[in-house]
């Protein structure tokens, strides 16, 4: 971990290391200016193919680097409550989780993660490890959350869509930049960046050291080291080459995370993330572009204590939930663009390992994926868009399936677009869902083992989704409305039995889930304001486990985030963020049904020269009215603050 003397260090360090490199400019690839600032910005994800969000299949939401600076939030996981539909809960004070339209439990996420185009969901639970990725939100340029199924574009974890993370380009951190935040709750947090060029390489490398102190009355602190390094390097006017490295580890302290009990301990469990990527861009003279993309990444867990199963007459029991991860993956696309038409292909082949000796009682499971997919923008005339997109995958838990995927963007003018689309994605069971084999060693038994084994073979979650939407401007662009009406039908749903002894992975759950999400933004002079709602319902179809009501009340009916950003001249700006959820219940959770949930943020910030360098100092107040927020548990969320100072060299 990072103390005092060793951050002063990393300060010198990167300092030294600044002073010794080139300044020279490198030209920014595949995106310009106008590509994010015209009446309406470009979008990557939703098809794999560079275009216009009224062009889109499927409803975008862009999370810029303004509206994520603007948030005040330290946590990724926390920036989805700027998108229509995002439902973001805390299992403790380091395990954030979010759902689409739903929100199950902190694993399988039933969305698809991508930094950069490198997945990060772990193979075992399908969870999102949101304070392991080894970036932070000083990294990000941007956010696209492509709200509706997407495994047409991206295969089966795409199920209900897309959170595609970009982080920024080399280029864009030129010089020395630190930060710290210190803050109530033990929150204590210091990011250094350098960015510089040699010649047509452009490099950065980032630092951060973060700490606090979780809940109250829980055992969930964290305190993490953060590394990773970029470089951005233009090896000819068509050809791009950018590589990146991430690392992280910490401690996070660990209680009865399921019910506060005494049968697990407060522990301290290890982590560490280690990603490494590469990826290849060739634009060829008539516009056509290559993509190459390899990635390997390593997550580990090392969480062992000794389990008190006294009462049961099991004694004091060693317990190894201990996990560790490794993918491979390499990606190769074409993308043609024409006047007419715009078109990708592509395939894909994934390795993932799981190591886990209580979870899969020590049996290594390797998983094989391979992806074909296409996707395609067809100009049908002046007014019509025809989207059609088709993927097919095989890995080893779900088989061969494949998802389709149709829309037709009706250009009603120049400012007003609407949209019809139908899909149908899947999810395959992960590691342990498919594999569950949970073994534990019981010395006072004479060797003998409990066991939670359920090895029955499931079938991969079925979606079939129909969406009407409306995209426009007003006011010379300077509002934006974006509707969406949706109904999506779930089928071959897994969920958890988790009795110890009878428990396992049921399937053939079928809900129902219609819904209507809205965006309003608008531009004035000196403020920029984003609403963001949202309204569902859940029916329950053939349950084999659980009963209807609990799960038609699996998602909150009313869902609203305001973010009002304001500027008020002199280098003085601020923001009000509120953001509130209506009453649900977890699934994962045997807890009451947790009632409606409001939070109001507030931020102020002043720039400034310091020895003539660019400084900000900003003030934070999060749930600033102090409304009780259970988020699960014993979570609760009370009055927080802090303040941030950052130095531009």
């Amino acid at each position: 971990m990072f103390n005092k003397s060793s951050l002063t260090t990393l300060i010198l360090l990167t300092q030294i290391l600044s002073n010794t490199s080139s300044a020279q400019e490198s030209t920014l690839a595949q995106l310009t200016e106008s590509d994010f600032f015209n009446d309406m910005p470009v979008v990557l994800t939703a098809t794999r193919l560079k275009q216009s969000k009224k062009n889109s299949p499927t409803a975008t939401t862009i999370i810029d680097r303004e509206m994520i600076e603007a948030s005040g939030f330290t946590e990724i996981v926390d920036l989805l409550r700027l998108a229509p539909g995002m439902l973001v809960n805390y299992d403790s004070g380091h395990i954030g989780n979010a759902g689409y339209q739903f929100l199950f439990d902190r694993y399988t996420v039933r969305f698809q993660v991508l930094i950069d185009g490198m997945s990060v969901y772990t193979p075992i639970f399908g969870e999102m490890p949101w304070t392991q990725l080894g970036i932070t939100i000083d990294d990000i340029e941007r956010i696209e959350v492509i709200r509706g199924p997407s495994s047409a574009s991206y295969g089966p974890n795409a199920m209900t869509g897309v959170i595609s993370i970009i982080t920024r380009h080399a280029a864009l951190d030129k010089g020395f930049k630190f930060k710290v935040n210190q803050g109530v709750n033990g929150r204590s947090e210091q990011y250094a960046t350098m960015g510089d060029s040699n010649g047509n390489f452009d490099y950065k490398l980032s630092l951060g050291a973060r700490k606090d102190d979780g809940f109250k009355e829980r055992h969930d602190s964290k305190e993490l080291t953060i590394a990773n390094f970029r470089g951005d390097y233009q090896a000819s006017n068509n050809d791009v080459i950018t590589f990146s490295l991430n690392y992280n580890s910490g401690d996070y302290q660990e209680d009865g995370t399921e019910g506060l009990n005494d049968t697990t301990p407060d522990h301290i469990k290890s982590i560490q993330q280690l990603a490494g990527q590469s990826k290849w861009v060739h634009t060829f003279t008539d516009g056509d572009i290559f993509t190459l993309n390899y990635y390997q990444q390593t997550f580990k867990d090392n969480n062992t204590y000794i389990g008190d199963y006294t009462s049961d007459g099991l004694g004091l029991v060693p317990i190894d939930e201990s996990v560790t991860t490794n993918r491979k993956n390499l990606e190769l696309s074409y993308s043609i663009y024409s006047d007419r038409y715009s078109l990708t292909l592509g395939a894909l082949y994934r390795e993932d390992n799981t190591i886990a000796p209580d979870y899969l009682f020590n049996t290594n499971i390797d998983i094989a994926t391979s992806q074909f997919f296409i996707n395609t923008e067809l100009q049908l005339n002046k007014n019509n868009i025809l989207n059609l997109g088709v993927l097919h995958d095989d890995n080893n838990t779900g088989g061969a399936t494949t998802s389709p995927r149709i829309a037709l963007n009706h250009h009603i003018s120049k400012n007003h677009t609407a949209r019809i689309s139908y899909a149908e994605s899947t999810r395959s069971p992960f590691v342990f869902e498919e594999y569950t084999n949970y073994v534990v060693y019981v010395p006072d038994l004479s060797n003998d083992l409990i066991v939670w084994s359920d090895l029955s073979n499931l079938k991969p979650e079925q979606i079939k989704s129909l969406d009407i939407g409306y995209i426009g401007t007003l006011n010379n662009n300077a509002t934006e409305i974006d509707l969406r009406v949706y109904k999506n039908w779930l089928t071959d749903v897994i969920v958890l039995d988790d009795d110890l002894v009878t428990g396992g992975f049921l399937q053939g759950n079928e809900f129902t889930i219609t819904g209507f999400e809205a965006t309003l933004s608008h531009k004035f002079e000196n403020t920029k304001a984003t609403l963001n709602y949202t309204r569902s319902t859940i029916k329950a179809g053939n349950l084999p486990y659980g009963n209807p009501a609990q799960y038609e009340t699996g998602a909150p009916e009313d869902i609203v985030s305001l973010l009002i950003m304001h500027n008020f001249g002199n280098k003085f700006g601020g923001s009000l963020g509120y953001y509130y959820t209506g009453s649900y219940q977890q699934l994962c959770c045997t807890t009451n049904q947790q009632a409606p949930r409001k939070r109001l943020d507030l931020t102020l910030s002043k720039s400034f020269k310091l020895a003539g360098y660019n400084s900000k100092i900003k003030l934070v107040l999060q749930n600033a009215t102090n409304e009780k927020i259970d988020t699960r548990l014993y979570n609760n969320y009370d009055r927080q603050g802090y303040i941030s100072f950052s130095l531009e060299l």
